[in-house]
């Protein structure tokens, strides 16, 4: 057993640190070398970075509103002087041109007393007989003649609305979103109007954009703007929905990579 812990087993020691030595130097100092199988991970494809050509087109910025065709306001027929209606030419529900005679007015003219002196000196004032003249009343413009409230001898005063015309004519309206009049690049003059269940999509002209005053709303707040395009075709209804479409064109170089 002495020889065994004197000799043999510190010349184990020995060899196992030897050997742990070696191989640390080894790792160290001698790598090994790369063969056929580092070779295969090297990458071999090619990435190629996509080109579009430049080629010039148009944007089209739309805004499209759902609205309603509604008959253009009537305009009054009023007074053009203060006196007795003397004659009627149209009825209700005629159709006139802008500057027909609707009716007349009795005006009495201004009588101005005139004084002279009688044969025994005293003055004497005397007044002339009474004149009048007679006052048209024209059509401010043409279609039908939608109210007339007066009568033969009926009296008037001037600027008193006797009267009203329905024009023939029809207008889109729609209310525009913040969002969507951010979009109005510039002020547009006309729309495509296209009417559910009616005839073909038609531009319409005299574009105009209207913010009303504040209080003009219910409960005084502010309503939302309106787009408003005039339709002067007859609409076979007064009120249907439609769809106002205004298109903005531009055109740029549009470049890809």
């Amino acid at each position: 057993m002495g020889v065994w812990r004197k000799w043999i087993f510190p010349i184990i020691r020995i060899l196992l640190v030897a050997v742990i030595a070696a191989a640390l130097g080894k790792l160290a100092f001698f790598p090994d070398v790369a063969g056929p199988e580092a070779d295969a991970l090297v990458p071999t494809g090619t990435v190629t970075e996509p080109e579009v050509p430049v080629t010039k087109g148009t944007i089209a910025n739309e805004v499209i509103l759902a609205g309603t065709v509604n008959a253009d306001a009537s305009v009054p027929v009023k007074a053009t002087g203060t006196g007795t209606v003397d004659e009627v030419f149209f009825a209700v529900g005629a159709t006139v041109g802008a500057g027909d005679k609707l009716f007349d007015i009795k005006v009495p003219n201004e009588v101005e007393p005139v004084e002279s002196v009688g044969p025994d000196g005293v003055p004497v004032v005397t007044v002339p007989k009474q004149t009048f003249r007679y006052e048209k009343v024209l059509a401010p413009a043409a279609g039908v003649l939608s109210a007339l409230d007066v009568i033969p001898g009926q009296p008037v005063s001037t600027g008193e609305v006797a009267g009203q015309v329905a024009p023939p004519s029809f207008n889109v309206s729609a209310t525009l979103s913040p969002g969507q009049q951010y979009r109005l690049t510039s002020a547009p003059t006309e729309a495509l109007v296209t009417i559910s269940g009616g005839p073909a999509p038609f531009t319409c002209g005299g574009l105009t954009i209207t913010t009303p005053l504040s209080g003009a709303g219910a409960g005084g707040e502010r309503p939302a703007p309106r787009l408003v395009s005039a339709m002067r075709e007859r609409a076979a209804a007064r009120r249907c929905t439609a769809t106002c479409r205004a298109t903005y064109a531009c055109s740029r170089d549009s470049r890809h990579r």
